[in-house]
């Protein structure tokens, strides 16, 4: 199996993208360059946000593989998607029943508030 040096993951919020985005990281892609604004070891401005559309846009520039990058799917504009795939870039994302995500969302919500 060929192995894939640059893979974008779009998180979208409800369909077991915090599981993906660990479970990649930490067991399947433990050497890749990760590109994850979420994490604890990234400057203090970029914790706990997404990237946004330019930096984006930096990251499929810059990315020579092997490497990853994960960011919810509301940053994920049409001119950084396709700046991603003409940089040979693997994009995914999992997407679920709306009915599950309804409810989903509104259990979490609960929890939350």
């Amino acid at each position: 199996m060929e192995k894939i040096d640059k893979i974008a993951f779009v998180h979208f919020g409800k369909c077991a993208g915090i599981y993906t985005a660990n479970y990649l990281e930490e067991r399947v892609l433990p050497d890749y360059k990760l590109y994850n604004s979420w994490l604890k070891r990234l400057p203090e401005t970029y914790k706990g946000r997404d990237w946004s559309e330019d930096e984006l846009l930096e990251i499929a520039e810059v990315g020579k593989g092997p490497c990853y990058v994960h960011n919810h799917h509301i940053s994920w504009t049409k001119r950084a998607t396709e700046a991603f795939k003409k940089n040979g870039w693997f994009i995914f994302t999992f997407l679920r029943d709306p009915q599950d995500l309804i409810c989903s969302l509104h259990f979490w919500a609960k929890k939350i508030y």
